[in-house]
């Protein structure tokens, strides 16, 4: 399938303005607790 010039320019144009996406603040912070508290319960768990 060939597309043609203006085709691909129309193509590329709609990529302008797209900024890129930002996690909410603390995010990394929030996630990194969830696996944490999901370890803990199963190391207490097989622990048990």
């Amino acid at each position: 399938m060939k597309r043609s010039n203006s085709e691909i320019d129309e193509i590329l144009n709609s990529l302008d303005g797209v900024t890129r996406a930002e996690a909410r603040p603390y995010m990394h912070t929030r996630i990194m607790a969830r696996i944490q508290e999901e370890n803990n319960f199963w190391t207490k768990t097989v622990g048990f």
